[in-house]
């Protein structure tokens, strides 16, 4: 028998193994062993179950299914990144605007492409930017901070106005504008807004308010007026020698509300929505007088579009689309699509609901931009996804589609 452990005396534990004829030791560690050897086949066989259920629910998991199992999303081509949309000026063809820079030209009858044109002299991405209400100028600004003014037919630069050094901005919070005839720009530099002539390569003016957030701009027709948005509100600007500014409207929103003037500059369109989502539509004249609220409704794009006469103006919204998991149990799942909704000015509802059989038609996701015909007639819209429609927006038909390649 072993001895005994010099610093205790034995306990009843140890005098029963011992008992047993096996010479163990006084270790706990030992005696732990022991008693697992007595239980191995309980544990192996606990392990066998455990082992063969997983194998078992993997199986299942992958063959058929479960209710709440999301489904694999079909994995789509990687389409390039838009940002901007126009018809050209008699309506034959619509322009689009990719971050890359490249300028594409779509036959509006068709949809056949017609090549592209570059407007990226720098090499560098662009973060923002928009077209005229012509169609024969865009301007944009890249992450160089540099904002420059191309000419659509021939990709030639007509303004470039270098950064400021000392611009703490992120790029990400940059914003341009150009007025309807194209010779009048705004963007931001230092956190300040400033217009600029292009015909007399002059500034024009620089606003007194230093922005630290997102926004948004419009600079109005003749070039008098800037609108500037923010999460905390919308602020007219007229420039000199007239008043400093004419109306406010007072946040909070979700996101920088979305500004559009007419062409003629009579007209001014203010599209906000709401901390919980809800859209609202603010509609006043060109000097900001006589703002009327119209209530879109929940679940809308912040993008907005008017008409060269200011009667009729778009907005994108998220038509819900009913859709089935698989499983044993089937549960509606409700993905939505975007559509685009066409509103007459002055009216407070739209021209036509869109219907949920009509979701399919629909952009994947949020639309980028929208943009009307020269006579009033069709709509096109540019998704995130990079694919383009062609709308009757009167009849909520979709004309065709323009796919990138």
């Amino acid at each position: 028998m072993a001895p005994a452990h010099p610093h205790r005396s034995p306990t009843v534990r140890d005098q029963s193994v011992r008992s047993s004829g096996l010479d163990l030791g006084p270790s706990s560690f030992t005696i732990r062993m022991y008693c697992l050897r007595k239980r191995w086949p309980v544990l192996a066989v606990l392990a066998g179950v455990l082992l063969i259920g997983y194998r078992v629910h993997g199986y299942y998991l992958s063959v058929r299914g479960l209710p709440w199992e999301n489904p694999p999303a079909p994995r789509t081509p990687r389409l390039p990144e838009p940002l901007a949309i126009t018809f050209s000026a008699d309506g034959r063809f619509v322009l689009t605007l990719e971050q890359s820079g490249e300028v594409r030209r779509w036959e509006a009858r068709t949809g056949v492409p017609r090549g592209s044109r570059s407007a990226n002299v720098s090499g560098c991405a662009l973060v923002a930017g928009e077209f005229d209400a012509t169609g024969r100028r865009l301007v944009a600004v890249d992450e160089a901070r540099v904002t420059r003014l191309f000419r659509v037919s021939d990709g030639r630069p007509l303004l470039a106005l270098p950064p400021d050094a000392s611009d703490r901005l992120p790029r990400r919070f940059l914003a341009v504008a150009v007025s309807a005839g194209g010779r009048y720009v705004a963007h931001t530099v230092s956190g300040r807004v400033e217009v600029w002539d292009a015909s007399l390569r002059k500034r024009r003016w620089r606003g007194p308010v230093a922005l630290s957030g997102s926004h948004t701009l419009a600079v109005r027709g003749d070039g008098a007026a800037v609108a500037l948005g923010t999460r905390q509100g919308v602020v007219l600007f007229f420039l000199p020698p007239g008043p400093l500014w004419s109306m406010a409207l007072r946040g909070p929103w979700l996101v920088p509300p979305r500004i559009a003037f007419s062409r003629d500059g009579g007209r001014l369109a203010i599209l906000t929505q709401s901390m919980t989502g809800d859209g609202c539509l603010y509609l006043a004249d060109g000097r900001g007088r006589r703002a009327r609220k119209v209530v879109v409704g929940a679940d809308e794009s912040p993008v907005l579009a008017l008409t060269t006469d200011g009667r009729w103006l778009a907005v994108g919204i998220s038509v819900p689309r009913p859709a089935v998991r698989p499983g044993l149990v089937p549960e509606p799942v409700y993905t939505s699509r975007e559509l685009p909704l066409a509103w007459r000015w002055g009216r407070a509802r739209p021209v036509r609901a869109p219907q949920p059989s009509e979701a399919d038609l629909g952009h994947a996701g949020e639309i980028v931009a929208l943009a009307w015909s020269s006579d009033g007639r069709a709509l096109a819209s540019l998704g995130e996804e990079g694919r383009i429609f062609l709308w009757d927006p009167f009849t909520g038909r979709r004309l065709r589609e323009f796919v990138p390649q």
